[in-house]
């Protein structure tokens, strides 16, 4: 089985922590940022919210889906993780478009959608 970097269908190829504040990857640089699954225990710190929204273009999205139940049980989110992307929202960065929440995401679990709108200023 051929691997990923093999096909050469990937012109860009970062392995970094996110959240660690040393960064490769160019800012503004990508119309859409995913994650699913990346928040959790001993996963994406707060600080990471931050990485997602500088390799984001103006303009662009980043959405974040995650488990429900990580906003009271992770000790990093729990009263945390919202007011933070709140205060994203209050600095210009980001605009939240949606906060959904799925049935079945992880087990039988409730997930989390969050849909932001990057409106960093020029």
């Amino acid at each position: 089985m051929m691997k990923q970097r093999e096909t050469g269908i990937y012109t860009n190829d970062f392995l970094e922590f996110i959240g660690s504040g040393h960064s490769t990857v160019p800012k503004d640089t990508y119309d859409l940022v995913v994650t699913s699954g990346g928040m959790g225990e001993g996963h994406i710190p707060l600080s990471g919210l931050d990485d997602l929204v500088r390799v984001a273009k103006n303009g662009g999205f980043v959405i974040i889906v995650m488990r429900h139940e990580h906003l009271q049980t992770v000790p990093s989110y729990k009263d945390k993780l919202e007011p933070y992307m709140d205060q994203l929202e209050a600095d210009g960065k980001w605009k939240k478009v949606e906060r959904r929440t799925v049935p079945n995401y992880f087990c039988d679990k409730e997930g989390l959608v969050f849909v932001f709108r990057i409106t960093k200023p020029e």
